[in-house]
């Protein structure tokens, strides 16, 4: 190649657009042109027989070298190179091996390109599947809910919508008109229907923002402020059938804790009144395991079988609740509000009789 050649292909090196670097086998720069320059902040004599690798983080002595002079190319390699500055960029390189006119390698040559848009676009794809996730999720939950209250309104309200408008038809007979007691009787009936009602949309509600809950704010409270307050709320249940809700309290029991896990407990202690025999008790303890706290809620009825131990905590499925009594949301309404504290809650049998409902409650989750 003749001086004229050579003059020309430097002028060429030097001034093309692309950012272009010159190394040696060694990994030795031995010039990087005006684009390279440009987007480093480096002049060629600046990188003069710097190792290419505390230019461009390529993987190393043990990286680029080893790769080309197997591959003899490396295509759109993802890198982060260091700008005289001190900041760092994100470009894609290819490289391959200088050879002579006899194929053997002489040196290398790096062709850098800037990759900030290409990362920026890839940044707005990921934030798009992100959001399209969280809208899938949104519309699964949406479907899931509808189900649930499609549910609810034929099997759960139906029954209660059935007596009112038996009881209605009846009030309005000649018969119990003239019978003021049976009329009061049909009235109460229908209160308590519309009640029932009211606690199944209330309690479906709840059910499907918890469902829809990542976590919740916690915050420090005594757990047996939590558990009084849960007793007072079942108070009229209790004295109606003359039964005891009993706290076998030793100290405090602080915990970090959200005010929803007053529902929960209310949830446990209302199943145990209602499914106890009258003027029993309800036993209620508080066991300290170290980082966490062990609720027992123990009722003297008539116990759950083994084969639902499990299921009682999940939403129903419709033909699947022989020999379960309830709607299927309360205790399903109680495992979620447990496992949004990182905590969990099964149950045992009681002894002698009865059943024994068990929440764990981190300390600190």
């Amino acid at each position: 190649m003749d001086s004229v050649e050579v003059n020309l292909a430097e002028a060429v090196f030097y001034n093309s657009v692309d950012p272009i670097i010159i190394a040696d086998l060694r990994g030795r720069i031995l010039s990087i042109n005006r684009s390279m320059e440009d987007l480093l902040g480096y002049s060629g004599k600046d990188l003069y027989d710097t190792p290419i690798y505390d230019l461009l983080n390529s993987g190393g002595e043990s990286g680029l070298i080893p790769t080309l002079m197997q591959d003899g190319r490396v295509d759109n390699q993802r890198i982060r190179c260091c700008r005289k500055d001190g900041t760092t960029l994100e470009v894609k390189m290819t490289a391959s091996l200088l050879r002579d006119r006899h194929g053997l390698p002489r040196g290398i040559i790096a062709i850098l390109e800037e990759a900030t848009n290409e990362i920026q676009a890839e940044d707005r794809i990921r934030e798009y599947i992100s959001q399209m996730k969280d809208y899938v999720r949104q519309v699964e939950n949406l479907n899931t809910l509808k189900d649930l209250f499609t549910d609810i309104l034929r099997h759960d309200i139906i029954n209660p919508v059935t007596v009112i408008k038996n009881v209605s038809t009846a009030l309005l007979a000649d018969d119990a008109i003239t019978n003021a007691e049976d009329r009061k009787l049909k009235v109460e009936l229908i209160k308590k229907n519309v009640a029932r009602i009211e606690k199944i949309i209330e309690n479906a509600t709840l059910y499907g923002k918890l469902e829809s809950m990542g976590k919740l704010p916690l915050y420090g409270e005594d757990l047996w402020l939590i558990l009084d307050r849960a007793r007072g709320n079942v108070a009229w249940m209790a004295e109606e059938k003359n039964i005891e809700i009993f706290f076998h309290r030793h100290g405090n029991a602080e915990a970090e804790v959200n005010p929803l896990l007053e529902d929960a407990f209310a949830n446990l202690f209302s199943n145990a009144v209602k499914y106890s025999p009258r003027e029993s008790r309800v036993d209620v303890r508080i066991i300290d395991e170290g980082e966490s706290w062990l609720v027992d809620v123990a009722d003297h009825g008539d116990g759950i079988p083994d084969e639902f131990k499990e299921a009682i905590f999940e939403r129903f499925e419709r033909g699947g609740r022989n020999g379960v009594k309830g709607s299927g949301l309360g205790l399903a309404i109680v495992k979620r509000i447990v496992e949004l504290h990182l905590g969990e809650v099964w149950v045992e049998d009681n002894s002698p009789r009865g059943s024994l409902f068990r929440v764990r409650i981190p300390k600190s989750p």
